[in-house]
């Protein structure tokens, strides 16, 4: 029978490469189900959609300004779903507790996961607002500025949050030592592209966006950079002990499989 140690190991592996996985995979999964949803014109086909007396849905660019405006968009149910879903691994994984001597101690990985989890709830509960109508808004209503300043709180506290695992959390090591890891110049990288990524986003959206004006879609961009350094991180995180639970699982299986 495996141990409650082994099964620690393998569900706190597979939680870090989920939470890894649907990061990188958000902006990603957004633009190309939007994309593919208007091309295909499906939400004016009647097999699958029935629009009674709604209007002919007219579909806009298929990739956004930002991650948080797919939220409106055909693909706003994946958005919600994916986000909600990696609140739920966050809640879920408590990490280890650090030790006396560990630095900065009092920044735990529960505590840290958990404050990321209730912003990422945020982001959903309080949708981005928009200055201009959003012509292919699936949803009745655009939220207010107040709820978009709610939205913005929430997100800047969870990718803040990416920020101190991966600067803080994700180097220390089991021994005590903080920062004589393996992966730790990886984990710094991850943590100040982070950092500087939703920095720019935060410059750029309030200070620069209207007198520069470019057509690219400089949020989302630094968005999907952010977050591919925060899942990056987290898949490097639920691959160092690869050996650890191949080794458990080998056990496992010969201890219930007949010589």
């Amino acid at each position: 029978m495996i141990e409650e140690e082994d099964k620690h190991v393998v569900s706190y592996l597979t939680l870090r490469r989920w939470i890894g996985i649907l990061g990188i995979g958000l902006p990603w999964a957004c633009w190309i189900a939007n994309g593919t949803i208007n091309c295909l014109n499906l939400l004016n086909n009647h097999k699958l959609v029935v629009l009674g007396s709604i209007c002919r849905y007219e579909p806009e660019e298929n990739l956004k300004s930002s991650i948080s405006h797919f939220y409106y968009t055909a693909s706003g149910p994946l958005f919600i779903g994916i986000i909600v879903t990696v609140a739920i691994f966050l809640f879920c994984y408590k990490g280890h507790q650090p030790k006396s001597t560990d630095k900065w101690r009092w920044i735990s990985d529960g505590r840290v996961t958990t404050l990321a989890a209730i912003s990422a709830l945020g982001i959903v509960v309080f949708p981005t607002a928009s200055v201009e109508p959003i012509p292919d808004n699936i949803f009745v209503f655009t939220t207010t500025e107040l709820i978009g300043w709610i939205h913005y709180i929430s997100a800047a506290v969870f990718f803040i949050m990416m920020t101190v695992l991966s600067l803080v959390n994700f180097r220390r090591r089991g021994d005590g030592d903080f920062g004589t890891g393996d992966h730790d110049l990886l984990y710094r990288w991850c943590g100040w592209i982070i950092l500087i990524s939703i920095s720019i986003v935060f410059v750029y959206g309030f200070f620069l966006k209207e007198h520069l004006n470019w057509k690219l879609p400089v949020t989302f961009i630094f968005e999907a950079l952010a977050l591919t350094a925060f899942g990056t991180a987290w898949l490097v995180k639920g691959r160092i002990d690869d050996a650890i639970a191949v080794q458990k699982t080998t056990e496992f299986f010969k201890s219930i499989i007949p010589s």
